[in-house]
């Protein structure tokens, strides 16, 4: 058995088998892991307030039978612990899909975690035009080129035009439309 150790953001999750809960992480030094959290669904479990989405958690994993498990995990930042406004909860569900969709899984960049954390931030703090500018700093992480609409739009300080156009092209490069459109 292989032991890791690792801070990650939850960026996804979904009920496996009956209490069980299999969740996708990013992780700071394997990139985009997922792992087994035994009995996390039930509701009487404290895992499960730890493993909310947008949470940045330090984890403890153990490898059996190819799959990681959850052995510990402690909170770092709850994205949701205080009351969000409409928009903050959007961006953040748009920048997890996004996550999600387009990093690949055992990407191990320094560079992308962090610019996720900033990202993070950036929706906390209500800043708008650093959410964009992050956003475009991610996708080219991610090997992205952005095109010159998107580029001319952020220069010029049209962050919403910026936005919805980023939106547009991330749904040309995993040729599916996001999910969080159709919640919110």
């Amino acid at each position: 058995m292989s032991y890791l150790k690792t801070k990650a953001i939850i960026i996804n999750k979904k009920v496996y088998k009956e209490n069980d809960l299999l969740v996708t992480v990013l992780s700071q030094n394997q990139g985009k892991l997922f792992f087994i959290a035994k009995g996390a669904s039930n509701s009487k479990s404290n895992r499960n307030a730890t493993l909310q989405l947008g949470n940045i958690v330090n984890l403890d994993l153990y490898k059996k039978n190819d799959f990681y498990w959850l052995s510990d995990s402690v909170t770092l930042k709850n994205l949701f612990k205080n009351r969000k406004s409409l928009n903050q909860i959007k961006f953040t569900f748009y920048f997890l899909e996004i996550l999600n969709q387009l990093v690949s899984e055992n990407l191990d960049q320094d560079l992308l975690f962090d610019k996720s954390i900033s990202l993070i931030l950036a929706i906390e703090n209500k800043s708008f035009t650093k959410y964009v500018d992050h956003l475009i700093d991610l996708i080219k992480i991610l090997g992205y080129g952005i095109p010159e609409n998107i580029t001319t739009s952020q220069r010029q300080g049209q962050y919403l035009t910026c936005q919805k156009l980023l939106i547009n092209y991330i749904q040309t490069i995993i040729e599916l439309p996001l999910q969080t459109s159709k919640i919110i």
